[in-house]
């Protein structure tokens, strides 16, 4: 893309100092030519801090990444720290992520091909048996479909048919109601109004029979986005609704954090901006009762702590 490109001429402008060599004698992928392009290709990350920026760290470059790290870089455009995510013992490897984590097996794979590797971690090799981010749930509760796949699945147990396609096509469905509340659209939209447009698909996703994977990311988001329209009706518009809307904020802000932590809780310690965003929102809202809100606070407090080494919202993401 094009801040490879910026980013390229950038260290080819100081191709005679020890910055230069060091950066090229990093890896790219096995058959590319080694070049400034590629090596930033395979070594350059998004920086934690200021995510619309990538930066490339010779020294951070060194780890090798995990889809469940024990560790993490808190970087900025300007400088990268590597902190701990748990308790690593003497002789275990350091791992970091390259990657967003919160999403399913092969789209980690999609990206990490990119960058000229296949992942084999413990948590690509558990998902390649079953992958949550794309499983669906028998309404019998009892066996996991899986979403992209033209074969036929039948339960084991209750003889029901899952049928593939209509799954797809509702999960498309979502991802377009993702993108109407991120588009030009929404923002000339009364946010009651949205509620109402995302609600059929909130319901579909909650029925016992659904046909949508809970743990997808976009059925995630949707859950989230249904939660924030709520706040904004309930804080932005007068009218009847208000104190129902401040219930369904309540209600799908904490599920939207649930499934978050559920997703990522067994594999790593490691959270994203979303996750971050979300709980902040939720604490900021002010709208929890004092027990719960305590609870968003010092999970807050911990995270930022974990990921930054501050027990505050750090300036940058602000």
């Amino acid at each position: 893309g094009i801040e490879f490109v910026d980013m390229a001429a950038q260290h080819n402008s100081r191709a005679d100092s020890p910055l230069y060599e060091e950066v090229m004698s990093l890896s790219v992928a096995d058959g590319r030519e080694r070049s400034m392009m590629e090596v930033l290709q395979s070594n350059a990350i998004h920086c934690s801090r200021e995510n619309k920026y990538m930066a490339l760290f010779p020294k951070t470059s060194r780890f090798n990444h995990s889809c469940c790290p024990n560790a993490f870089v808190d970087g900025t455009h300007m400088q990268a720290t590597v902190r701990a995510l748990q308790d690593i013992a003497s002789g275990e490897e350091v791992s970091i992520s390259y990657i967003p984590l919160n999403t399913s097996r092969a789209d980690r794979q999609k990206l990490l091909w990119q960058r000229g590797f296949t992942c084999t971690c413990l948590r690509c090799k558990a998902e390649a048996r079953f992958d949550p981010y794309i499983a669906v749930r028998c309404g019998c509760g009892k066996t996991n479909f899986r979403i992209g796949t033209t074969r036929a699945q039948r339960c084991r147990v209750c003889d029901g048919v899952f049928d593939g396609e209509k799954s797809l096509k509702q999960l498309q469905e979502v991802r377009a109601m993702n993108d109407l509340i991120m588009s030009e659209e929404a923002t000339v939209l009364q946010p009651l109004d949205l509620a109402t447009r995302l609600e059929p698909m909130v319901r579909a996703a909650e029925a016992q029979e659904t046909l949508l994977p809970r743990q997808h990311v976009e059925v995630q988001q949707l859950i989230n986005n249904f939660a924030n329209t709520h706040f904004l009706a309930a804080t932005t518009t007068p009218g009847p609704h208000v104190e129902t809307s401040l219930e369904s904020f309540c209600e799908y802000k904490g599920q939207a954090l649930a499934s978050s932590d559920e997703t990522y809780g067994r594999w790593t310690n490691q959270r994203d901006l979303n996750f971050f965003t979300a709980l902040y929102v939720a604490l900021m809202a002010d709208l929890f009762p004092e027990g719960r809100r305590e609870e968003l606070r010092v999970r807050l407090a911990d995270s930022f702590e974990l990921h930054f080494g501050v027990s505050h919202v750090p300036s940058e993401l602000l």
